[in-house]
């Protein structure tokens, strides 16, 4: 008996163990941050950036930290110390990589969880702003239209740099996805996808000075009855890109639904 005694005290230490970190009931307000969000200033495309909340124990007893998540691959997250006493501070690490073809404002979140919960006791707000040569007017071009009638589109860019900016090069990759079937409603199930070729794209000017502005046109002439058309327009400049989604719908001149 002399020797069991100690495995049952040593059991008895885990069990305490994995209640303490797998299934603490704390306040809402138990971890108090310095603020509820990092805001990482302005940025270029493809440039990192890190930052820093700091965080303190405002609660009674000891708290056990889980690995963060960020909402997306973009964004890394990382606790100094993932046990806190009472009282104790620690700092969490942020960050916040900016995609080749990013632009405009940047909101991402990361949520804190203690050890064993499912669900977050608190999600930070990771902001930035992604400043590029060439700036547009809309982020996403969006249109309906007819069979065989040519369509256009504008998109106007404004130019942020310090110095002249060279258009290098602008191009687009749009897919059709075209109903076959007859009549006038859309059948998504008889569909199918080919690259779309009835477009093309005009600048206004290829050099730009600081603070001036050219317009890009889109125009699209569908040849198909029916169906959608999806992609984006890619420009090109100073090494940095700016891309500009295209999303549109093809229907009958005789649907009911189409504008007159």
């Amino acid at each position: 008996m002399q020797k069991v005694i100690p495995l049952i005290i040593l059991v008895g230490l885990v069990v305490l163990w994995n209640d303490k970190t797998q299934a603490q009931k704390v306040p809402a307000d138990a971890i108090s941050f310095e603020k509820g969000y990092l805001d990482l200033g302005d940025m270029r495309p493809g440039e990192s950036k890190r930052g820093e909340l700091r965080f303190t124990n405002s609660w009674t007893d000891t708290l056990y930290l889980a690995r963060p998540k960020a909402s997306c691959g973009c964004t890394a997250a990382l606790v100094s110390k993932d046990v806190l006493a009472p009282g104790d501070s620690g700092v969490l690490e942020i960050e916040l990589r900016a995609s080749p073809s990013a632009h405009g404002k940047m909101r991402k979140t990361v949520s804190m969880y203690y050890v064993g919960d499912s669900q977050p006791f608190r999600t930070l707000e990771v902001r930035a702003r992604v400043l590029t040569d060439l700036e547009p007017s809309t982020r996403y071009i969006r249109f309906k239209t007819i069979p065989g009638r040519s369509d256009t589109a504008k998109v106007t860019l404004v130019s942020h740099a310090k110095k002249d900016i060279v258009i290098e090069d602008i191009s687009a990759h749009l897919m059709a996805y075209i109903d076959t079937t007859e009549g006038t409603t859309y059948h998504s199930a008889f569909v199918k996808a080919v690259p779309f070729t009835g477009f093309s794209l005009t600048v206004s000017k290829k050099v730009l000075q600081p603070n001036e502005t050219c317009d890009v046109l889109l125009i699209l002439k569908p040849d198909f009855r029916k169906g959608q058309i999806n992609g984006s327009i890619r420009i090109a400049s100073g090494g940095y890109e700016t891309r500009v989604g295209v999303s549109g719908i093809v229907i009958p001149e005789d649907d009911k639904n189409n504008p007159k």
